[in-house]
């Protein structure tokens, strides 16, 4: 949010004209200033505007030297200014305390000073300046900037700024932020929608892209997107083009159109000399179910610079693989690069792997995420009625929402859990395993998937005929190649087992179904319990 251009631009330095907060020339510091300080102020502003701010700092200190020693308040905030576009907070804020001190109405300068103070991380050195400048003038020096930066990080309640930048789009902006932080879409959305459209850059536009995404408005999020990809400043600059595409393809694979994702993730990733990390990540996260030695080599390389989603898709996927022992020794390896893994997301990998060595600990925990579903599930019907009430229904934070992710957390649980009790062949115990989640996860795929799977285990083919139809047309509008094999044919097993052959024939004909593709006997595979990879 702090602008690396202020508190100044080198083009403010023309002819000898002074460059500062005030723009003031020599002749405005005062007629009787001497014609030498003038010439050193002249020679600085050569090296200033050819970006050359050590040697303005040397030429100046020359003219402090043989002026009122070191008492210039023209020639320190010129040596402040050119501090701080070389990055010496420090030495910049030391420039700014003369300044100061040689006139403490230098409002100008004690911004500069705070932002130094920001720079350098004591944000309540910040706020101690900022309060010694009269609230009046917070307008028209541009404070919001200032405190928007301070109110992102924390540092300052929205209660304690100024009225007079209250409404300031900076303010908004920072407001919404730690809103999106702490997963109140919604609210941050609402925020967003009182800064006028012209106010908002690329940033501001995807962090609404997002906040959509969050609330599962993907059409929202979609058409953002598309409208920042289609700008021309945008189109050129590559990291917020990667940024963009990346964001395109999260929203199309959760719509189901996973082939169109693809594709264009890859043909922006052949089109990179040296692709970032998150679109590397991405790519091979598409290509992982076909070649998984070569995806888990690459997000190994790639988990020092992006520990996250890339090590914990690793190890995940070792877990799906049923490789625990892999797994363990990745997370020895790499304890430091665990840390950056979100803290739920650790949790819920740790005792997926517990589960081979210690499968009580997982139904344990399998019965706590129950609880705070079921707490979730009753917060639900209190933020419908609230929303049915509330004139802002459109902004709704969605507590439904907070359910999803418990779901995300859970559901890998569930499955690592009903594996084992799977390949113990207790299918029956697999089945009330799956009946108890219901009422959190009847509407999400994999559940249904595997559910299919367990009763097609136990012959029961009209139940599972009717689940695998129900995934097989949803497939379907993606395009039937797509679909998993495992799917199709136990469908059109099902179909025969109950005497609908015309339907099975059907099947078969549609997608060239080869039966030969599955396991002798019942067709169901292990690998159908599937962990979810995160899609940065």
């Amino acid at each position: 949010m702090l602008k690396s251009s202020s508190p100044m631009s080198s083009r403010e330095v023309m002819d000898g004209a002074l460059f500062s907060p005030r723009k003031c020339s020599p002749d405005q510091a005062g007629q009787n200033r001497s014609v030498w300080v003038r010439a050193f102020i002249r020679m600085a502003a050569v090296h200033i505007r050819e970006q050359r701010f050590g040697d303005a700092i040397r030429t100046l200190r020359k003219g402090l030297a043989k002026g009122r020693g070191g008492r210039d308040k023209v020639l320190m905030t010129l040596i402040g200014h050119c501090y701080y576009h070389k990055g010496d907070f420090v030495n910049a804020s030391h420039a700014y305390t003369v300044v100061c001190a040689l006139d403490p109405k230098s409002f100008e300068e004690r911004k500069c000073l705070a932002q130094c103070y920001v720079r350098l991380d004591n944000d309540q050195r910040a706020i101690e300046e900022c309060r010694k400048i009269p609230m009046r003038y917070y307008f028209r020096l541009g404070m919001a900037d200032l405190f928007a930066t301070l109110l992102e990080r924390g540092s300052i309640l929205y209660s304690e700024i100024p009225e007079s930048i209250l409404c300031e789009p900076q303010i908004l902006i920072a407001q919404a932020l730690q809103r999106f932080r702490s997963g109140k879409y919604g609210d941050a959305l609402r925020l967003m929608s009182f800064v006028p459209p012209k106010q908002m850059d690329e940033n501001d536009h995807y962090l609404m892209a997002v906040c959509h995404y969050g609330l599962k408005r993907y059409k929202s999020a979609l058409a953002l997107v598309n409208q920042m990809l289609q700008s021309r400043k945008n189109g050129k600059d590559i990291s917020t083009k990667a940024r963009c595409l990346n964001m395109k393809c999260a929203i199309l694979y959760q719509i189901g159109n996973e082939t169109e994702a693809k594709e264009v993730l890859q043909t922006f990733y052949e089109s990179l000399n040296e692709p970032d990390p998150v679109t590397w990540h991405n790519v091979v996260l598409f290509h992982a179910p076909n070649q998984p030695q070569d995806a888990m080599q690459d997000w190994l390389q790639l988990a020092e610079e992006l520990p996250y989603p890339s090590l914990s898709n690793l190890v995940l996927f070792c877990a799906r693989s049923m490789e625990f022992d892999r797994a363990v020794d990745i997370l020895q390896d790499n304890k430091s690069l665990w840390e950056h893994v979100p803290q739920e997301l650790r949790e819920v990998v740790e005792i997926i792997l517990s589960t081979d060595s210690d499968p009580e600990v997982a139904g344990e925990r399998l019965g706590e995420f129950a609880e705070e579903l079921d707490k979730i599930h009753g917060d639900i019907q209190n933020e419908q009625h609230e929303i049915w009430q509330s004139a802002d229904w459109r902004f709704s934070n969605g507590t439904a929402f907070a359910r999803e992710e418990a779901v995300v957390q859970y559901l890998p649980i569930l499955m690592s859990y009903a594996k084992l009790r799977w390949d113990d062949e207790e299918f029956e115990t697999t089945e009330m395993l799956f009946e108890a989640s219901a009422k959190y996860c009847l509407k999400n795929k994999i559940w249904r998937t595997n559910l299919a799977h367990v009763l097609f285990a136990q012959e029961r083919y009209e139940a599972s005929a009717s689940l695998y139809k129900e995934i097989w047309d949803e497939a379907k509008k993606d395009g039937i190649l797509s679909v998993q094999a495992i799917i199709p044919a136990n469908l059109a097993v099902s179909y025969v087992m109950t005497n609908q052959n015309k339907r099975a024939e059907e099947i078969a004909s549609s997608l060239e179904l080869n039966l030969k593709q599955t396991e002798e006997g019942n067709g169901v595979r292990s690998e159908s319990f599937i962990l979810h990879s995160t899609f940065s």
